[in-house]
């Protein structure tokens, strides 16, 4: 089988996780407007923003790949419609399209230059870390932090895509954002590891689900969405703002606790943050 074959591009576009890829996109779109720069349509500062772009949907397109190589125990249990599980895929093809994958971030990274040449290098160690032995950061109860630095990693990299500015010189609305990102998004992961309980459980996976117990999960879980939601009030604090973030958060909660809509929670935080980035710039 070859990468030109249509059952393994079938495939591939099923290994897309679309509300995950949209969500890192949204990320590098809210550093984008943060900088508050002046961009032309078809200008080399536009080129710049799109080849960061793809270079964050390249990266994201890895770190399934290769979680999707590691999972696949749990997967079998909790997710068998992935690629690899449901042997549309195989593990070896698997790996050469992550590896064409990361080659393809790499030099998008170093086209594009800035600060993205060094934040990509930094976002594949991380993906790489988190599914792949012998560190698989994955099976720790903290390995939602990961996916929390993820996310931004994809807001540095659109903030600093047309002018590289190291961390320590950021102003302070922006060090403030990155802290909010980091909090909501460690939190936010945590909601998908419901789906993946009986997976993880059977593959001795630490979450909170599967220490704590399933229902007893959620109740832990209810209660730090509520502290993910409200987090930007740190920064916003207009009536609007604080309407805006409670009627997101309990809906946010409705769907967890209801629905069990991970997927859906993940976008509504990416909303949320977009929303925070837009008033900031506003």
């Amino acid at each position: 089988m070859t990468y030109v074959n249509s059952g393994f591009l079938k495939a591939l576009f099923r290994a897309v996780r679309w509300p995950e890829t949209f969500h890192f996109l949204i990320m590098g779109t809210a550093g984008v407007l943060l900088a508050g720069r002046a961009i032309a349509p078809g200008g080399p500062g536009f080129m710049r923003l799109a080849g960061a772009g793809v270079a964050i949907a390249c990266l994201y397109m890895y770190a399934s790949l290769i979680n999707d190589i590691y999972d696949v125990p749990v997967d079998l249990i909790s997710n068998p419609r992935r690629p690899i599980a449901a042997s549309l895929m195989t593990r070896s093809e698997a790996t050469r399209a992550a590896w064409f994958f990361a080659v393809l971030t790499f030099a998008l990274a170093f086209a594009v230059g800035t600060g993205t040449r060094y934040l990509v290098p930094l976002g594949l160690l991380l993906a790489w870390s988190y599914s792949s032995p012998p560190l698989r950061l994955r099976r720790f109860i903290c390995s939602s932090l990961v996916v929390g630095i993820g996310s931004l990693l994809a807001f540095l990299i659109g903030y600093t895509a047309l002018d590289f500015s190291p961390a320590w010189t950021l102003p302070l609305s922006i060090k403030l954002v990155a802290v909010v990102i980091l909090v909501v998004f460690s939190i936010g992961q945590m909601v998908r590891d419901l789906k993946d309980y009986l997976g993880d459980k059977a593959a001795g996976i630490k979450t909170v689900f599967t220490v704590y117990g399933r229902e007893r999960g959620k109740k832990i879980m209810t209660g730090l969405l509520a502290l993910c939601f409200l987090a930007p009030l740190v920064i916003l604090h207009s009536g609007l703002d604080v309407l805006v973030f409670l009627m997101t958060g309990a809906a946010a909660v409705y769907l967890f606790i209801l629905r069990e809509a991970a997927d859906r929670v993940i976008l509504l935080s990416s909303f949320v943050s977009l929303y925070t980035v837009v008033r900031l710039v506003g």
